[in-house]
Parts: structure tokens; C-alpha cells; sequence
């Protein structure tokens, strides 16, 4: 661990750090990521028999890990104090040691507790929607940065007037409807929005399998995850789009994914309904989740991991499994936890497939043709 600051006063000048540790995105793509959490365990400086004082509730937290490569500090949570408390340890006779757990809230929590005016809102692309939400908002007395909130327009969200509502919530339904993502950037300090084309011009981190912690290493596979009847609502809800896989529900039964939205469009509906209904009417094996310990991989690795953020691509291609060797997929969440000298992060993983069913037609070389490129349930209205 390199740095733990409050309100910018490093606590490892003058406390004993015992643990700390954030959680930080989503734990599948069915979701939008909920505010990042952080902990931290702070004693007594044993040499100095003080205490780091004064932590009050509301006060930024920041939290940093070195990076060798650049011999710079990567700040990899960034919050606000929401819950203090203190227990007694070794204590007698009215000595002892004293430990504050600090609890913390990552940028979005704020957007949970304000509201949004939804009267009025027209119809509008998603991108168009966060963007003019977030831009209405503050943080720890800041406006939200939404430089980063992607705006291509690709899915119309409907016009909402019901009044004053969460304005996250509210982010997130036009974020989730239309298959994008909106999540909390801790480096810098910003909320991103990737649209659902977007996320796949992320940075890749490609991994070994000597990279991943041999007791994290799992890989599944679920009747579950099988969607081959599909279901998108959109307009006001009362309104849904339907899409079968015959040949998955003669092996499988019939296997109803469901996706609520608040899309304007029939012809979005029924684009994502089909791209749900590719990516999940077979099972498949799949990485979850995978946890790398930064004291056994190389520097540069140790940097990429400092940088990942909910998106990045991760590509693993001598996975010691027949069901499955080589996995391509994004980092839906992930946590770091750290103690003296010592630094994990647990990621938890979705599979490619699972995003992106077709190829889009700018991936295409020139001497690909409809019929190679088409599987059985693509339509024209699939191309986005």
C-alpha cells in the first residue's frame, strides 16, 4: 500500500494500518455497477502510542497503491466517509488498543441520495440522458466531470415525467436499457458511460495462466445463464418484444430471459432482444473470476492492473482446462485488498460472447460476404 489519505492528511504517517480493501463495479452485465465501497482497519502507532484522530463522516478518502514502472502512485478508490466505528482490542484495567473501522462510499453514492426532476425529460439517446443528469448533479461540492459520457447515438431512451426520482436510478435505466454501461472511474475521479458499441474499443490486459492465483482459478458453466425465449419491454413497459430459439428450447426447454427497459423504439427492442437471445441460447463455459497477487507478476502487469477499470478486456489464452483454453472477456468488477506489503486484486469476468453474439460490420474485411458472416437468428436489424 502507498498511500491512504482523508481530506488529503496521509493516515500512514501517524497510524497502524491493518487492512484495507474496495469493491468496485458490477458482478454481471444483467446489472449496472452499484456505488464502489472501501474499509479500512486503523490501530494504534505502536512506537508512537497515537492514534490518527479527527476522521470525520463525509470526509474524501483516497487510497493509493505504487506502481514500480513508473515509480508514480496510482490512486485506486476514491470516496467519501459514510460510517466510523471503534472497537477494543487486548483491553484491561483501561489499556489497550483501540481499532476504527472506516467505511466509504465511492462517487455515485451521492448520486443515489440526490434527486432528478424527471418532468420534462424528452426522448432522447442514452448518452444524451446521463450526460444531462450528471451535468445537473454535485459531488463534495464539485459538478460531475462528464467528459467521458459517451454520446453516440445508437438506442432512444423514452421521455420520463414522474417527478422527482433517484438520479442515479435515473442514469442507470437509460444506461441499462440500452445495454451500456455507466461506472465510476477512481484514478481520475470521473463516472463513464460506455455504450454498448463503445466497450469494445477498451485497452486489453492479456494474462497467463501463471499470472492467476491457482485457488481462484474456476471455470462454469450453467443452465442458468440459458436465455432461449427473450423477452424487451420498452415505450412505457406495457409494450414487450419476443424472440425464440426453437432448436435451444427442443434441448434445453424453454428458458425466458426477461429485460425491462425504457427504450422509445420497437426496432431497439427487437435489436437487442435478438443479441440476447444469440449470446445465450447455448451454454457456455465460461472464467468468472479470477484473483492476482501483484507481489508475483512482473512490473508492467502490476501496472496495466492499476489501471483496469469496469471494461477493460481480458484475454487468457493457456487456460489448463479441455472445457475451456482460451477465454476473451471484459472486467465487469473487481476488488483490491491490501496488507503489509502485500496487494491482491479479484476480478470478476464476463465472457466476450456474452457482449458482442455478431460481428459488427466495421470488423469485417473486405472478402466477407452475408452469407459467412450470418448465423441463424441474425437479421438486418441486428446491424448496429
Amino acid at each position: 500500500m502507498a498511500r491512504l489519505l482523508f481530506s488529503g492528511s496521509d493516515a500512514a504517517n501517524r497510524t497502524y494500518i491493518q487492512s484495507v480493501s474496495c469493491n468496485i463495479g458490477r458482478t454481471s452485465i444483467t446489472e449496472q455497477p452499484s456505488p464502489a465501497t472501501f474499509s479500512c482497519e486503523i490501530g494504534q502507532d505502536i512506537e508512537t502510542n497515537t492514534y490518527f484522530d479527527g476522521i470525520q463522516l463525509g470526509e474524501v478518502v483516497e487510497w493509493y497503491l505504487d506502481d514500480p514502472a513508473s515509480g508514480a502512485d496510482v490512486r485506486v478508490f476514491y470516496g467519501e466517509v459514510t460510517d466510523i466505528s471503534i472497537r477494543l482490542d487486548q483491553w484491561g484495567q483501561g489499556n489497550g488498543i483501540r481499532t476504527y473501522t472506516v467505511t466509504a462510499v465511492g462517487m455515485s453514492g451521492a448520486l443515489n441520495r440526490q434527486l432528478t426532476n424527471s418532468n420534462g425529460y424528452p426522448k432522447q439517446y442514452s448518452g444524451d440522458r446521463i450526460y444531462t443528469i450528471l451535468a445537473n448533479a454535485e459531488w463534495q461540492g464539485y459538478s460531475y466531470d462528464v467528459t467521458y459520457i459517451d454520446g453516440t447515438n445508437v438506442y432512444e431512451i423514452v421521455a420520463k415525467n414522474d417527478g422527482y426520482v433517484s438520479s442515479l436510478e435515473f442514469a442507470q435505466s437509460a444506461a441499462n436499457s440500452a445495454m451500456g454501461c455507466l461506472y465510476e472511474d477512481h484514478k481520475n475521479g470521473w463516472m463513464v458511460y460506455d455504450t454498448y458499441i463503445g466497450r469494445k474499443s477498451n485497452p486489453t490486459i492479456t494474462l497467463t495462466i501463471s499470472d492467476i492465483l491457482a485457488s481462484s482459478f474456476s471455470v462454469t458453466q450453467s443452465a442458468t445463464d440459458v436465455a432461449n425465449r427473450t423477452s424487451v419491454t420498452y415505450g412505457t413497459g406495457a409494450s414487450s418484444t419476443i424472440y425464440n430459439n426453437t432448436a435451444s428450447q427442443a434441448i434445453y426447454g424453454i428458458k425466458e430471459g426477461v429485460k425491462d427497459t425504457a427504450l422509445h423504439n420497437l426496432t431497439d427492442a427487437n435489436s437487442i432482444a435478438q443479441i440476447l437471445l444469440a449470446s445465450r441460447n447455448t451454454p457456455e463455459f465460461n472464467l468468472t473470476s479470477i484473483t492476482i497477487d501483484t507481489a508475483a507478476i512482473s512490473d508492467s502487469l502490476r501496472q496495466e492492473l492499476l489501471n483496469v477499470h469496469v471494461g477493460t478486456q481480458i484475454s487468457v489464452t493457456d487456460l489448463p482446462t479441455s472445457e475451456l483454453v482460451t477465454f476473451e472477456g471484459f472486467v465487469e468488477g473487481y476488488s483490491w485488498s491490501s496488507s503489509r506489503e502485500h496487494d491482491q486484486i479479484t476480478m470478476t469476468l464476463s465472457n466476450y460472447g456474452n457482449n458482442y453474439p455478431y460481428t459488427l460490420w466495421n470488423e469485417l474485411n473486405g472478402t466477407d460476404t452475408w452469407q459467412t458472416y450470418a448465423t441463424s437468428t441474425t437479421k438486418w436489424s441486428d446491424i448496429i
